[in-house]
């Protein structure tokens, strides 16, 4: 899977900021391409607003810098008819110049405080196609019959990337997740 550029990356030299949208104002720190895993120095934050509700909570990011600016929500909704969450986002550009970005989304999940491991189980209702993993048989995920599973405990600071093809429409909910025992 390769990802666009953040915002004004590709035109800054070492040392001068880009936009990256949902974290904010970066400084490039080399020649090299953008890496998605690589450590960039914070030049701004932008302004955050986090409103809690019985059954959600919003975050709510706004940043301009240069000729880029934009309001990002994100939206995490329980469902009152059902055990699923629901995530919701937003993008509105509030600058001069187009955002180009890729869809992607962080599911950092954590059951009951239990940490990842052989009890968990990641399903899709259907076998989607995998069409990248980083880390995925290191870290001993197996991805089988539309599942990701787990060998054994995955390491508290380590992480791992797999990009499926989802049909389209996307079928819902797009995936589940569920712990044995929890």
């Amino acid at each position: 899977m390769k990802f666009h550029p953040p915002q004004g990356y590709d035109q800054a030299a070492p040392g001068e900021p880009f936009v990256k949208i949902g974290v904010g104002v970066l400084k490039r720190k080399d020649d090299k391409p953008y890496t998605f895993f690589g450590r960039y120095e914070w030049v701004k934050r932008g302004t955050w607003t986090v409103e809690k509700n019985a059954d959600s909570i919003k975050f709510l990011q706004e940043l301009t810098h240069g000729p880029y600016g934009y309001r990002y929500e994100k939206r995490v909704v329980l469902s009152s008819e059902a055990p699923q969450l629901r995530i919701e986002h937003r993008l509105k550009n509030t600058g001069t110049a187009p955002l180009v970005t890729d869809y992607y989304n962080h599911n950092m999940l954590v059951i009951d405080g239990a940490p990842v491991d052989k009890s968990y189980r990641l399903a899709f209702p259907a076998p989607y196609a995998l069409a990248e993993d980083r880390n995925l048989a290191k870290l001993g995920v197996r991805y089988a019959a539309g599942a990701l599973t787990f060998d054994g405990l995955v390491p508290a600071n380590d992480s791992f990337t797999a990009g499926f093809t989802v049909p389209s429409p996307a079928p819902s909910p797009l995936w589940s997740v569920s712990r044995r025992g929890a």
